[in-house]
Formats: C-alpha cells, structure tokens, sequence
C-alpha cells in the first residue's frame, strides 16, 4: 500500500471550498453535469457530504453519477440513512405504545 500522503493546506482548503460550493449550488438546482475535479476533489466530496449530512440526500437529488467510488459512498450512506431511519421510527413507536400504555393507566 503506497504511503498516505496529505495535501497541502491551502489545496486543501482550495478544495473544500470548491466542492462544499458546488455541492450546495446542485442540491438548490441539480444540473446534468458532473464537475470536473481531481481525485482529491471527490475524496473532499466524500468528506464533505458525511460532514454536512447530506450524503442520502445528494443520493436522491443528484442527477450526474461521478465516479465509481462517489457513487458507492452514496449508496452506502443512503442505506445508512435508511436504516437508521428504521430505527427511529420503530424507536418512535415503542415510545408512543409505552407512553399510551402508562397513560391508560393513569386514567381512572
């Protein structure tokens, strides 16, 4: 495995800004075009929509595939999302029967 190297601060930066920019201007008015950018930009992609929690919904809204790796991680998150989603809900609804149960209880 060759060594992991870390990009300067400003490219890095430079980076960031770019795709957190143009990931906001798609998710407002998705285009039919995939941005042009290096293999560094869609690892900062890949970051930057797990930062911002916007990965299942770049799933959804996004009408340009990207790489292969862009869209493996969105589909990995989307199924996370989905899940956890699950999750709540039943978390939601064990809550609610709970609360009714104590609630009837109560009741005189």
């Amino acid at each position: 495995m060759p060594p992991c190297t870390v990009p300067r601060p400003k490219l890095l930066q430079h980076s960031l800004r770019k795709v957190t920019e143009r990931l906001a201007v798609e998710l407002a008015a998705p285009t039919g075009c995939a941005p042009e950018w290096s293999d560094l930009d869609w690892s900062v992609a890949r970051a930057v929509a797990a930062m911002h929690g916007i990965s299942a919904l770049c799933a959804r809204m996004l009408r340009w595939p990207g790489p292969a790796a862009w869209r493996d991680f969105l589909m990995q998150q989307a199924a996370h999302t989905a899940t956890r989603h699950g999750r709540m809900q039943q978390l939601l609804q064990r809550t609610d029967a709970k609360l009714r149960e104590a609630g009837s209880r109560r009741s005189p």
